[in-house]
């Protein structure tokens, strides 16, 4: 178990310093803070947040605290269509056998369960507020952050069960931190499993995988989610319960 949180705070901010002055500061539950053994801890991973031209030009050195802000206080209808999202989810799967005896908090006001960022570690001018304009070569540095930061959690006892990713274009980088024949070497944790849908041809085939990791002392279930963004469009969302009412997926997480 965790024994100093301030050290973890501390180190995933020294992660997300090196995208410099622009830097987002994620939204960190206690359960990632103080864990409990009973804390079913989940992550929520968003493409990218962007500020207007004027806000860009004079931001405060001091930022990357609006992003942590905008989840906490879930101020806009990104950050409050997403937390209920990943809550759908998070409470459908309390009921399966990989998860036995944890439990998820809610609580849209502490969200104790909840660790919170983007896939880009920064903020991005306007023009970015597009999924379309987030290449390979603007997402490749915050993977490695974000990778770092999976092996920080291990390293600190509170590796999430629950990864939501909500997007398409960051899908890949994602699910490929986990897949064994791309992941890197990570110093605190061992993938030796990873399972996706059987069927290549169920609409959840790239919407989900299970994987197995080996930490120090343990041996955890993840469960890798997407969904689509919540302002998608389109009449008919993949959203929580879409996910949860498909078969496959259901098999998945072990029901």
């Amino acid at each position: 178990m965790q024994e100093d949180p301030v050290a973890f705070e501390e180190q995933i901010l020294v992660l997300y310093k090196q995208h410099g002055r622009m830097h987002l500061v994620p939204s960190i539950g206690d359960a990632y803070l103080h864990p409990k053994p009973s804390d079913f801890r989940v992550v929520v991973v968003g493409i990218n947040a962007y500020l207007s031209d004027m806000d860009y030009g004079k931001a405060p050195d001091d930022v990357g605290l609006w992003f942590c802000g905008w989840w906490e206080k879930l101020k806009y209808r990104y950050y409050s269509n997403a937390y209920t999202e990943t809550e759908g989810v998070a409470q459908g799967l309390q009921t399966s056998p990989y998860f036995r005896g944890l439990q998820y908090v809610s609580d849209p006001t502490g969200k104790p369960c909840l660790y919170a960022t983007n896939a880009i570690k920064k903020f991005l001018p306007r023009v970015n507020r597009y999924a379309k304009t987030i290449s390979t070569e603007l997402l490749q540095p915050s993977t490695q952050t974000w990778q770092a930061e999976l092996d920080l959690m291990a390293e600190h006892g509170v590796f999430p069960h629950l990864i939501v990713v909500f997007g398409e274009v960051i899908w890949e980088s994602i699910w490929k931190s986990f897949a064994p024949e791309y992941a890197p070497s990570y110093k605190h944790f061992r993938i030796f499993e990873y399972c996706p849908c059987t069927d290549e041809n169920s609409p959840v085939f790239h919407r989900a995988n299970r994987i197995r990791i080996a930490l120090p002392q343990s041996e955890q279930t993840v469960l890798l989610v997407r969904l689509d963004h919540p302002a998608t469009k389109r009449a008919k969302r993949k959203d929580a319960s879409w996910i949860l009412s498909q078969r496959e997926f259901q098999s998945l997480a072990g029901f």
